[in-house]
């Protein structure tokens, strides 16, 4: 019988699109000697990127989190500092919350965006904006 050739699905896209012929989806379906596997790239191709949602997932709830603690505390932190740093500019009884952190590095993203577009703003975005879901979830009291 021999040993199966591993044929992933992206194999049949391309060679469907490039006209190569010897082998076509409903052939190889058939041939028993076809393992078909939908999680495997070949070799000498480029996995694809992560989404960006994923991505901003992964840096929110992994590195990030070990690096700067939680986001309410990270953001807590830093609302204070700003609230001592704008003060004179700030309402009388008026502070920084930790939402309003994520709020601003969202836009200091944006502002980048526009300058230089680029992929890793629109991941930092979706990140902040976790993280100030994070915030309220935190403390809904900050609202």
């Amino acid at each position: 019988m021999g040993i199966p050739r591993m044929v992933t699905y992206w194999d049949l896209r391309v060679r469907r699109q490039y006209g190569e012929h010897t082998m076509n989806r409903e052939q190889t379906l058939a041939d028993p000697q076809v393992e078909i596997r939908s999680d495997q790239n070949p070799p000498d191709s480029t996995p694809p990127p992560e989404d960006i949602l994923a991505e901003a997932l992964r840096l929110t709830d992994g590195d990030r989190q070990a690096h700067y603690g939680p986001p309410h505390e990270d953001f807590t932190r830093t609302a204070g500092m700003w609230t001592s740093l704008f003060s004179d500019m700030l309402k009388p009884g008026s502070e920084f919350k930790p939402s309003h952190i994520a709020q601003a590095l969202i836009l200091v993203k944006m502002s980048r965006q526009v300058h230089h577009p680029n992929r890793d703003n629109w991941t930092d975005v979706a990140g902040y904006a976790r993280c100030g879901h994070l915030c309220d979830v935190a403390d809904p009291d900050d609202l």
